[in-house]
């Protein structure tokens, strides 16, 4: 042990009389903190940022992750691959009903085997588990600090453990597990400005091989009997739902990322607005009730997602996101018509 060299903090004695168990227990909890970088050995954090980002279109990868939240855990297996043709993705289900997610560079498909139901959309800009940032990292810079807290492991791997540390209320804070060899994220964490943890995604196991042949990234089911339900995007004039509407408040940082209006299985309208600050996105959704429809209103939360609704006139107006339920509420009541 190291000697204090502060006399009002001497170094702790060594006492024979310490219970071993607790003795263990005490050394096993200190050997799994992250590991604080000395000077002189710290890699700029940005830079591994940008790595990462990097990282997680161009690696071939294949693991196990958990998702926890609200005291429940869920596994899934992703598989990825980046070759001459693009990028493919495949997520399955190991607990729970089972679910596959499939990317493409066009389009994202839902299996729900349990449901007999196939949903079918367009690929638009999206981050998925390893994929954080929508923008370039000097956005995110100015909503967040980049801090190297140390060093830990995953899955049996070195990793880098950066703080991102939200600039105002309305963001949550974030930790990040990234690969120091191959920079992919392995882990990340949110928590609201009083620390509590709101969800944590982590790798359990993790392969980069150097191919994945196409059996793995094709659906366990062909869907020929299920029901598909496809998300297109509307025509041009496509009635009263698609009329357009305006968000006037929004955050200090978020910016409009995509807009559009599908049609919901080709019944019914739907006006999407995206807004981001390069890393935590808010989601709002407006659709015209129909007679009898039963509205949601006020808040429901999943982990660090919340959703807040109201009606306008006969609209539902959704607003869904990883950030604190105020800034939700104020982003929805700010919707209006042009």
């Amino acid at each position: 042990m190291i000697p204090s060299s502060n006399p009002e903090f001497p170094a702790p004695e060594f006492r024979p009389s310490l219970d071993r168990p607790l003795f263990l227990l005490l050394t096993f909890a200190a050997l799994c903190l992250p590991v604080v970088a000395g000077a002189g050995e710290q890699p700029d954090p940005r830079q591994l940022l940008a790595e990462m980002a990097e990282a997680a279109h161009q690696l071939n990868y294949d693991g196990i992750f958990v998702y926890r939240r609200d005291n429940g855990m869920y596994s899934m297996r992703i598989i990825h691959r980046h070759d001459g043709n693009g990028e493919r993705e495949r997520l399955v289900s190991l607990t729970g009903k089972p679910r596959e997610i499939l990317r493409d560079n066009e389009k994202v498909t839902c299996i729900m085997p349990g449901e007999h139901s196939l949903l079918v959309a367009r690929r638009r800009p999206h981050r998925s588990l390893t994929q954080m940032f929508s923008s370039s990292l000097d956005r995110v810079a100015r909503n967040y600090r980049f801090v190297l807290v140390g060093k830990d492991w995953v899955a049996q791997r070195p990793t880098y453990v950066i703080d991102l540390r939200p600039v105002g209320p309305f963001r949550f804070a974030r930790r990040l597990w990234i690969d120091e060899e191959k920079k992919l994220l392995l882990r990340s964490s949110v928590s609201n400005r009083h620390g509590r943890l709101l969800e944590e995604i982590l790798f359990t196991e993790i392969r980069y091989p150097q191919e994945i042949p196409d059996e793995l990234l094709a659906p366990s089911i062909q869907g020929e009997s299920y029901s598909w339900q496809t998300l297109a995007t509307a025509p041009s004039g496509a009635g009263s739902e698609a009329e357009p509407w305006q968000v006037t408040w929004l955050p200090d940082g978020f910016e409009r990322e995509h807009t559009e209006v599908y049609e919901d299985n080709g019944k019914k309208a739907v006006a999407h607005m995206v807004f981001g600050d390069g890393l935590a996105t808010i989601s709002v959704f407006i659709e015209k009730l129909d007679e009898g429809e039963p509205p949601m209103r006020g808040f429901t939360s999943v982990g660090a997602v919340t959703a807040y609704g109201r009606v306008a006139d006969g609209y539902q107006i959704l607003t869904i996101g990883a950030v604190p339920p105020m800034a939700l509420r104020l982003v929805n009541e700010s919707v209006r018509r042009r």
